[in-house]
């Protein structure tokens, strides 16, 4: 089954059609798996909330919450929701807008998982503009339009880095695990079993920012997480690690260049 633009099996929430972008939000009830079926265009899906499984030929793997997805016209799979549904974005580009910016299917490769901190934030930071202005700022959405494809190309046109050293995912692990709390590069060093100096290296190195930044994002991802899912400002601040309501805004504001009370016009759609 081929999805025509637009389409999906989800109820729709919220669409906006934007120079050869369709961004469609939408709600996927619980209990409930896709047929099989791809896309007429290009397409990036954006988990905002609940479980999603995907299933194709090649297995299936669970979305973590502000991934995306890349499902390329040719990649046909189905979507399973778990108990609590699925809500989320569905990012297309038509084959004119990629044409328009210089781009092919083939420059991105086949289908892929965009789940690192600064992947996960690039999406947010395109959901909170994409609500920020329905009417201006098309040439700013078009660019992050853009950035969130910029993955694809690089992991096309350069080979994987492979694997992370054992090490490092005990590290990563236990910063994953530890964000809420006042932790140091000196804890999570101690935790991998190596010096500070070289776990930053490495880190950056790895991820494109150091300890700090890569933190910060996991408490700004665990807010947005809390506010999408009903939480007030300053019990999101407190439950993702942040001293108040005031430094969340501020993190908020330098990350995405507006009021974090942006969340709550898309989660007004998907809870509708």
């Amino acid at each position: 089954m081929r999805m025509d633009a637009g389409e999906f099996f989800g109820e729709k929430a919220w669409e906006r059609r934007s120079g050869g972008l369709i961004l469609t939000l939408s709600v996927y009830r619980p209990g409930r798996i896709q047929p099989r079926h791809c896309h007429v265009n290009t397409t990036l899906f954006l988990l905002l909330g609940g479980e999603h499984r995907d299933h194709s030929d090649r297995g299936h793997f669970d979305q973590p919450l502000f991934s995306l997805v890349y499902h390329p016209t040719s990649y046909v799979h189905a979507s399973e929701y778990g108990s609590r549904g699925m809500r989320g974005l569905n990012i297309e580009y038509e084959p004119d807008w990629l044409e328009r910016n210089e781009l092919g299917e083939h420059d991105l490769g086949g289908y892929a998982l965009l789940d690192s901190v600064q992947d996960c934030l690039a999406g947010l930071r395109f959901v909170v503009n994409a609500f920020h202005s329905s009417d201006g700022g098309v040439a700013d959405l078009e660019n992050e339009a853009l950035e969130l494809l910029e993955p694809l190309a690089s992991r096309r046109a350069h080979s994987d880095s492979g694997p992370a050293p054992l090490w490092l995912r005990k590290a990563e692990e236990f910063l994953q695990a530890r964000f809420r709390d006042s932790v140091s590069l000196r804890h999570a060093a101690r935790e991998a079993g190596v010096h500070p100096v070289y776990l930053a290296r490495v880190f950056r190195r790895r991820h494109g920012c150091p300890v700090s930044t890569y933190l910060r994002t996991l408490r700004l991802m665990e807010a947005c997480r809390l506010v999408m899912g009903g939480a007030t400002l300053a019990h999101a601040a407190y439950g993702a690690g942040f001293s108040d309501q005031s430094h969340l805004s501020r993190c908020f504001s330098s990350a995405f260049g507006l009021s974090p009370k942006t969340l709550w016009q898309a989660r007004n759609y998907l809870q509708a």
